[in-house]
């Protein structure tokens, strides 16, 4: 070992052209230095092991070093929610608080490292199933139809060259008068995507809470719905659906709606998104949004970051279209297994719906089977119909609801 050692330090300085003469005089030199070695032994016939030795490391090719290993790529069908080193902070911070709000707190950060600073991405259902569910939600809102198209387009892209298939789209705006069936157009379509879905009607409050949460120093403070939906949540690309925008946006104040969706509309700005009751920076640029609005005046700043579609009215033939899956649903849903009811509406209850919005729809089929069944039918007459859509209509000196007219 020394020898070799000693003769590796000695050939490094030695110029790569060495003769056969200079080799042997180092053999030479290294044996009368190390006679007593059992190395140092060697017959006429069977070279010197040291000479043998030499002339392999002349043979021998450079050792190339071993190539560095590529980063593994990224799962594209997860990414960070959160910094864990922020989040680590914030518990650093709260360590010795003993309040009552700070131990809230310290319970949701326990929960945030307990699951995790990644999060999946939802993905749609393959192709066949993911077009027979949207054949499905335009066959139940036909006036949809649009809106349908757009999504479906947005979420080929998501797939293309990939073999994830994350459910993501542009912000959506549907306008609409009411009772035309948005929000419920809305929860329909994260069934047929099989997004986790969020409904807030944004008619009820003039501040930004309910989206952006509480200062943790009110009292009643929590998080507010962005927060919920990620971090108590399992999917980054939840789909949330905000109703009557028009009428948030109306107020002013640095404390507006408005100002929170200033800034998570723009995927640069969402993904560092902070709630206020814990002000950790959340990933949130992946949502999906829906907002629901009537024909109020909303902001241009907004609007410029939403895609616009005006809801027409139900034709018609729409309104049976929607009456029948209304029924289906009904029948699926509300009413116990071994009901009497037909699995298809007479043609001439169908027609009845022209002048019921579907907002009503459901609640006016509903009570018809319940007539029905008081006279032991499997359908509802036109008799129950009318009647139970005359509970619904509004007084005569009050504003419509829905299509109904005094």
């Amino acid at each position: 070992e020394v020898v070799i050692n000693h003769y590796l330090v000695s050939k490094a300085k030695i110029d790569k052209d060495l003769n056969q003469r200079f080799t042997h005089d180092i053999v030479t030199e290294i044996n009368n230095r190390f006679t007593d070695h059992p190395m140092s032994t060697a017959t006429p016939s069977q070279p010197h092991p040291l000479e043998a030795l030499v002339n392999l490391a002349r043979t021998t090719p450079p050792i190339t070093p071993a190539a560095t290993p590529a980063p593994a790529v990224a799962d594209p069908t997860q990414a960070q929610l959160f910094d864990p080193e922020k989040l680590q902070a914030f518990a650093n911070k709260l360590s010795a608080a003993a309040d009552q709000e700070s131990q809230k707190i310290r319970h949701l950060i326990q929960n945030l490292q307990a699951s995790g600073p990644l999060r999946e991405f939802t993905q749609t259902p393959p192709a066949e199933l993911l077009a027979s569910n949207l054949q499905a939600l335009e066959h139940r809102f036909p006036h949809f139809s649009e809106v349908i198209s757009f999504v479906a387009c947005h979420l080929r892209l998501q797939a293309c060259g990939s073999a994830r298939r994350n459910a993501c789209f542009p912000p959506i705006l549907l306008r609409a008068q009411p009772g035309v069936g948005k929000s419920r157009f809305a929860r329909e379509l994260a069934k047929a995507l099989s997004l986790p879905f969020y409904n807030r009607d944004l008619s009820t409050t003039s501040e930004a809470f309910v989206i952006t949460g509480h200062d943790p120093g009110w009292k009643g403070a929590k998080p507010g719905v962005i927060f919920d939906a990620l971090a108590n949540g399992q999917t980054l690309n939840p789909l949330l659906c905000f109703d009557e925008l028009d009428k948030a946006v109306a107020s002013t104040g640095h404390r507006s709606p408005a100002n929170a969706l200033y800034t998570l509309l723009e995927p640069h700005t969402a993904q560092e998104f902070a709630d206020e009751y814990l002000p950790l920076p959340l990933n949130a640029k992946h949502v999906n949004w829906i907002f629901t609005a009537n024909h109020e005046p909303i902001p241009e700043a907004i609007l410029s970051r939403l895609e616009i579609f005006e809801i027409k009215n139900p034709t018609p033939a729409q309104l049976e279209a929607i009456a029948q899956s209304v029924w289906s649903d009904i029948l699926l849903e509300d009413l116990p297994a071994g009901h009497p009811f037909a699995p298809q509406m007479d043609p001439s209850i169908c027609k009845l719906m022209h002048a019921i919005s579907p907002r009503i729809m459901r609640k006016v089929l509903t009570f018809a089977c319940a007539l029905a069944i008081e006279h032991n039918l499997s359908m509802p007459t036109q008799e129950h119909i009318l009647q139970a859509a005359s509970r619904y209509s509004p007084p005569a000196n009050s504003r419509p609801i829905g299509f109904l007219t005094p």
